[in-house]
This record gives C-alpha cells, sequence and structure tokens, in this order.
C-alpha cells in the first residue's frame, strides 16, 4: 500500500551537490596557469582523483595559489568520498581566503553528507555572509536546519528560496511536511495547495491532501483528493482502497461496500479491496454482498478470502440457512481438495 510521498527526490541533495564540486573546479582550470596546477586539473578532468592529488601537492610546496590548490585537493577527496579529508583542505581554503564563497558551500555540503547538520549551518551562515544571495547555499543551509527540526529557520529559508527561484516548487511539499510535524494542518494544506496543478507532482498533491484532511477528520475531504489522484493515477489501486475505509470512517458503510464492489470491477484481482469490502458488508449483516466480495478475495489466493467464507458459513448453520451453508461449504470443500498434494 501506499503508505506516503517519496521524499527523496525533493531532499535528497547528495548528487546535486557533487556536480556543484565539479563545476566549482572546472571554472578555476583556465584561471590559474601553473604548471603543476595544469598538470593536476588534467588528471582530474580524466578522471583520475587520486593520482591528482599528490600533484596538487606538488603545487602546494611550489606555493602556486594555495588556497586554490587545497580547494582542488578537497574537490578530489570528495570525488573519491573521502569526506573528512576533504573537509580539512576546505577549511585550510577558508583560512586562507576567508572571503572564498564556494569553499563554504562545498565544506557545508561536506558536512551535510555526514549527517553534520549542525556543522553545515554553521559554516553556510558564515558563507551567507559573504554571499547572501546563493541559492544553493540557502537550500543546503534550509534542509540542515530542517534535519536539525529548527522550522522556525527553515520554514523562511524555504519560502526565500521559492520566492528568488520559480523552479523550487517541490519545496512546497517540505514546507508542508514540517507543517504537519507542528501539527498545524491548516498551514500544511495551504503550502501544498500552493504546488502548481500543472506540475510533474501533480498527483502527490493531491495524495497529500488526503493525508492532511484526514488528519483532520475531514474523510469526505479526503475522498475526493483520492479520486483527484486516482484519476491522475489510473493504474495505482491504492487510492481506491483507502477511499473504501475512509467512506466507512464516515459513517456509510453500506456506500463503503459498494466502492468495493467497483474497485474490483476495476481491478479483478484486488483481493485486499474484496476482503476489506467482506468484511465491512458482513458487519453490516449484508451476507449476499459479503458472499460476493468474500468469494473475489477467496478466487485471488486469500486466505482472509477463505476465513470470510468460513465466518458466513458458520452464521448460516447458525440461523438455519441451509442453502446458504451448502452453497459455501462446496466451495470450501473444493478449495480443500485443490490444496491436497
Amino acid at each position: 500500500m501506499k503508505q506516503g510521498f517519496r521524499t527523496a527526490e525533493h531532499l535528497s541533495l547528495s548528487s546535486r551537490m557533487t556536480m556543484v564540486v565539479l563545476c566549482i573546479l572546472l571554472s578555476y582550470t583556465s584561471v590559474f596557469s601553473g604548471e603543476l596546477m595544469k598538470k593536476g586539473d588534467d588528471l582530474y578532468r580524466a578522471g583520475k582523483f587520486f593520482e591528482a592529488i599528490p600533484v596538487y601537492k606538488q603545487a602546494l610546496r611550489a606555493e602556486e595559489n594555495p588556497p586554490i590548490t587545497h580547494f582542488n585537493i578537497a574537490n578530489c577527496w570528495f570525488q573519491l568520498d573521502s569526506l573528512s579529508k576533504a573537509a580539512v583542505h576546505y577549511d585550510l581554503t577558508i583560512s586562507q581566503a576567508p572571503e572564498f564563497v564556494r569553499a563554504y558551500l562545498n565544506l557545508g555540503i561536506v558536512h551535510f553528507n555526514m549527517d553534520q547538520f549542525g556543522s553545515a549551518v554553521s559554516v553556510l551562515e558564515r558563507g551567507r555572509i559573504e554571499d547572501p544571495e546563493n541559492l544553493t547555499m540557502i537550500q543546503v543551509l534550509a534542509e540542515s536546519y530542517r534535519r536539525l527540526k529548527k522550522y522556525d529557520h527553515a520554514i523562511p529559508l524555504y519560502l526565500e528560496l521559492i520566492d528568488r527561484d520559480s523552479s523550487k516548487v517541490d519545496s512546497w511539499f517540505v514546507l508542508a511536511e514540517m507543517s504537519r510535524e507542528l501539527g498545524d494542518g491548516d498551514e500544511a494544506a495551504a503550502y501544498v495547495k500552493n504546488y502548481p496543478d500543472a506540475g510533474r507532482r501533480q498527483g502527490d498533491k493531491y495524495f497529500m491532501l488526503a493525508e492532511i484532511a484526514e488528519e483532520r477528520g475531514r474523510f469526505s475531504e479526503a475522498v475526493f483528493y483520492l479520486n483527484q489522484y486516482a484519476v491522475l493515477n489510473p493504474k495505482d489501486r491504492w487510492p481506491h482502497y483507502k477511499c473504501i475505509a475512509l467512506i466507512q470512517k464516515q459513517g456509510n458503510p453500506l456506500s463503503a461496500v459498494f466502492k468495493a464492489q467497483e474497485t474490483v470491477k476495476k481491478f479483478p484481482d484486488f483481493s485486499d479491496a474484496a476482503l476489506l469490502g467482506g468484511n465491512i458488508a458482513f458487519a453490516e449483516k449484508q451476507f449476499r454482498f459479503a458472499e460476493e466480495l468474500y468469494l473475489i478475495a477467496y478466487k485471488n489466493g486469500s486466505a482472509g478470502g477463505v476465513t470470510g467464507l468460513n465466518n458466513l458459513n458458520r452464521y448460516f448453520t447458525r440461523t438455519g440457512d441451509r442453502e446458504s451453508s451448502n452453497r459455501i461449504a462446496r466451495i470450501l470443500a473444493l478449495q480443500a481438495k485443490k490444496q491436497k498434494p
């Protein structure tokens, strides 16, 4: 069953961060013309990061622009996933060139990727003093605060990010999730409604609105949004299952049964929906509907379907409905016969 949202798409920054490091390194290769630096840059471009490091260290000894050389060594260690070594050289870059904004950014990214969110915040806040307009820095800083659950800092930064860059619309989901954690369903719904209807995650927008509505006890509203989601995702059967449960919560058990019948007509092998509908029908003493739905679940190999038919058989036996009892007994006998080796 769909349990929630795939947040990695708008929260995971690691691949984007690697590209930041690569672009920053290459942007300096044409500026600094020392022979050793050029040799190291060529090795870096060829993906020979380990071989580039001793060449850059030779450049350090030759004093070929030490801050940039430390920066390039750090980039090599980053590419080799030696983040602690990368951090040492980014720190050295900053100590020698405090105005070098990109070193703050990359050091913040390193701390972020090491789950050292407090250190990332400290470095990035210093970097923002040098360059308050840097959108990548705002994004990583905002997410670092979010990971620390310091939402009073994260929320304004995400709002600033959206205001400065209209392409960052996925951030509305992040803002909504933070508001949900703060228990403010109204604000969460308001945030996610800002996501454009024509966006590629429009379906996720409706699904999150359904979750928020359910959390607030607004079951009819949740059903409405789930139906909107289902229109956009016609192959996803689980919103229909959720609608059955929500309609029952609304106090409309027969409507829930009808929704279950409609769902299994659309998805004939959806035994979970058939079983849920059968259980609701049985509880409401709608035994004809219960039998129909349990039988669908049974035919799809659901153990719950067999259990449901057994419960019906016991009820019919107890109430003297011999015809119905015999009919279900024959079905169960056939099942038992099929299971014999």
